[in-house]
């Protein structure tokens, strides 16, 4: 095979790999629908397009040579074809096998073209579709009503709606639209860029402006000087008559580039705005893609249980980046097998508690502002608080009396706690809390957040917040303590200035009033950990601003605030994944790193009040010295030097930076350095080489070198201390509040 022909073979089979997916996920909703029992004029159309289906699977599966996937189908196509003609009549066993029969064809989609494949036998499973399609009486026992199939169809979808125009499509590689999206947000980045350029030459204006209108103020001084006066003085006077004129055409250029400009970054931002809705607009998927197949998996986890279950999905149509819907369906999926296992009762429970035999389990979704709410509820037997308690003080989580200061909802958090998960969880709390810690971790990594509550009808409530994409966000810049950070506008309900006098305690929590209702307020520096300033600041008031997170509202006070910003968010690495308070990081037009913060973590540490306040760390100067302590940061990632680099400096610290081994030691040669951090896997020179180095040199053999790095096996760790490294440090997991207190024993 010639190598055009083997692309274009390849090229012919994800055709149909797509194709063939798209007929076995129809296939299943339709045959679910038929399981329900509809009305005669819909199970008419239900049956036509189940028979359309098969038969184009068929088609497709021949086309390329898929013995298994074409048999099976020309089976099922026989089934509806003797359904269609009222000649057989529907059992449970006959489903199974219907079901059965999808299942094995999608397994044989996922092995096509392997040796796995060549091992697939369709006879006996081909068999048993004959003999349904003759009507067996052995596996008969309801009837399909009589002369459905004599009924004229009518031009209806599969749920009996009116038929829709369908668009034109073309297939496009995500691949593809990844790398469109990559470069829309690079113009993103290249039009805050534009802005920010625009407000300097705003100043540039303004301050040729004020020059003018200083000028104006003295010209008749000097058309007063030019009367009396002879030789150099008159020559100056003329000059600075010249440069009046300059200067006036000077401001008219720059007015005229400004208004250029002006339009210019106004276009730019509206095509790259569309350019952007556009391509996100591709990238959008309806949740039913992955909504429609836990119906199959609901319907067949009730029947191995002997168990009854609904599953009502409403707002499927909501729509989703493909990153986020990809990444929530394994989620959602644990959370609704969690339903059915252990919350839903079997049908004599439910009686004997007046409750219909069977259950409802609840799949919505809707969109809410900038974001969608995904929930999952259910009419079962609920979470149990006091085994949850119970549970809680035996593995030693919370003491009694933290327990007892919390309510309900607080509580039943707790099912999300790494470590709840275990067998014995799973007895106590009827399953749970069974993998939920990962459940969680899985929906955080996609910035989102989940919380569990008590059901309206009684069982369990679970509420998925999610934004609609992760690449850009709208976020409010904040500034605290000299730094800047950026809090995104969905999670931001109000800002208020709040009035020193009118702050009050409960408990040991400082709380204001806004809106009728109490808040706890926390200060954003002593959540963060940063260093106390001493400043000389008498305002008597704060800035607020009330977040929300789920159900939860905290007020968190600012220094101030400086405005709203779109900005393209950057991901810390996988290293950093989980850095506490922090989801991730951007670059402002000003070329200024700006940290996102994490406002579920922000809220937790409000919600602990652990005497966070009273562990402030002191700014981290040398008094007795009388000079700051400066630290050399060795990194080749630029993301990572930074957050070191506002951590450091956060906490008092000078910071000089180097890129590798080899700029590390030109800038130990001009900056008198009290500490080295250093990575390891690095151009040039690497953390080893750096650490040997800085060790045998006269000058700074008792400078502290701590290595910050990804590698993590014994080995490395071995190899950097024989190196000379004082500390060493993984940044999986990296905790900013060791990092520090490990810096302050070592200088």
């Amino acid at each position: 095979m010639s190598k055009t022909q083997d692309t274009m073979s390849q090229q012919l089979m994800a055709t149909f790999r797509i194709e063939a997916d798209e007929h076995l996920q129809n296939l299943n909703s339709l045959l679910l629908k038929v399981e329900k029992g509809p009305e005669p004029d819909e199970l008419q159309t239900l049956i036509e397009n189940m028979f359309r289906e098969a038969h184009s699977l068929k088609g497709a599966a021949r086309a390329v040579d898929a013995t298994f996937m074409e048999v099976i189908a020309h089976g099922l196509e026989n089934v509806f074809a003797a359904a269609k003609q009222d000649e057989i009549i529907t059992t449970p066993a006959l489903f199974d096998t219907l079901y059965e029969s999808l299942d094995h064809i999608s397994v044989s989609l996922e092995t096509l073209g392997s040796a796995e494949e060549a091992d697939n036998d369709p006879a006996e499973l081909r068999a048993r579709l004959d003999k349904a399609a003759k009507g067996d009486p052995s596996a008969s026992q309801k009837k399909m009503p009589a002369n459905a199939s004599k009924k004229k169809p009518k031009s209806t979808t599969a749920s009996g709606g009116s038929a829709k125009k369908v668009e034109e499509t073309i297939r496009v590689s995500t691949r593809k639209l990844d790398g469109l999206m990559t470069h829309v947000e690079e113009l993103l980045v290249s039009k805050i860029r534009n802005e920010q350029r625009l407000s300097e030459l705003k100043e540039i204006k303004g301050f040729l402006g004020g020059w003018q209108k200083s000028w104006a103020k003295t010209r008749i001084a000097c058309d007063r000087i030019r009367k009396h006066s002879d030789g150099d003085l008159e020559e100056i006077v003329s000059f600075l008559g010249e440069n009046q004129q300059n200067l006036k055409f000077m401001w008219h250029l720059t007015n005229k580039l400004f208004q250029n400009y002006s339009r210019d970054t106004m276009r730019m931002s509206l095509v790259t705005e569309d350019l952007q809705s556009d391509i996100r607009g591709v990238r959008m998927f309806p949740v039913s893609i992955i909504f429609d197949g836990y119906r199959r998996m609901v319907r067949d986890l009730a029947r191995e249980q002997g168990k009854q279950v609904d599953l009502v999905i409403t707002g499927s149509d909501t729509e989703l980046d493909k990153k986020v819907v990809e990444g929530i369906k394994d989620p959602l999926m644990h959370m609704l097998r969690n339903s059915v296992d252990h919350g839903i009762e079997k049908p004599d429970a439910r009686i004997a508690k007046g409750k219909p035999p069977c259950g409802t389990i609840w799949l919505e979704a809707s969109q809410r502002g900038n974001g969608i709410a995904i929930e999952v509820k259910d009419d079962g037997r609920g979470v149990d608080i006091a085994r949850i308690k119970n549970t809680v003080l035996a593995r030693g989580i919370l003491s009694s009396q933290e327990i007892k200061a919390m309510n309900e909802d607080d509580l039943q958090q707790m099912i999300f706690r790494s470590g709840f998960s275990t067998s014995t969880t799973v007895s106590s709390l009827s399953g749970r809390g069974v993998g939920l810690d990962v459940v969680k971790t899985n929906i955080e990594e996609l910035n989102g957040l989940v919380s569990v509550y008590k059901g309206e009808p009684g069982g369990t409530r679970f509420l998925i917040e999610l934004p609609l994409t992760l690449s850009t966000s709208r976020v409010l810049l904040i500034s605290c303590r000299g730094e800047t950070y950026a809090i995104p506008t969905s999670m931001v309900e109000r800002i208020v200035r709040v009035n020193k006098k009118d702050i009050f305690s409960v408990g040991t929590k400082e709380t204001i009033t806004v809106g009728g209702r109490s808040l706890s307020l926390a200060r954003l520096g002593p959540l963060l950990e940063l260093p106390r300033r001493i400043t000389s600041e008498s305002n008597d008031t704060l800035n607020v601003i009330i977040v929300g997170v789920a159900e939860k509202r905290v007020a968190i006070a600012v220094d101030s605030l400086e405005g709203e910003n779109e900005i393209v968010i950057k991901s810390l690495g996988k290293m950093m994944a989980r850095v506490r308070n922090v989801s991730g990081a951007t670059v402002l037009g000003t070329g200024k790193v700006v940290i996102i913060l994490n406002v579920a973590d922000l809220v937790k540490s409000a919600k602990k009040n652990d005497g966070i306040e009273a562990k402030e760390l002191e700014l981290q100067s040398d008094n007795r010295l009388g000079r700051t302590k400066s630290v050399l940061v060795v990194d080749d990632s630029m993301t990572a030097r930074i957050l070191e680099k506002n951590i450091l400096e956060s906490a008092g610290y000078d910071v000089v930076l180097a890129n590798d081994g080899v700029e590390a030691l030109r800038a130990l040669k001009s900056n008198d350095c009290d500490l080295i951090i250093s990575d390891i896997d690095m151009p040039n020179m690497n953390g080893f080489d750096l650490t040997q180095k800085i060790k045998n040199h006269d000058n700074h053999r008792d400078t502290p070198v701590v290595l910050v790095t990804a590698l993590d096996s014994p080995a490395d760790r071995e190899r950097g201390l024989d190196a000379g490294a004082d500390v060493f440090m993984t940044k999986h997991g990296f905790d900013q509040k060791n990092f520090l207190a490990t810096i302050e024993q070592l200088i």
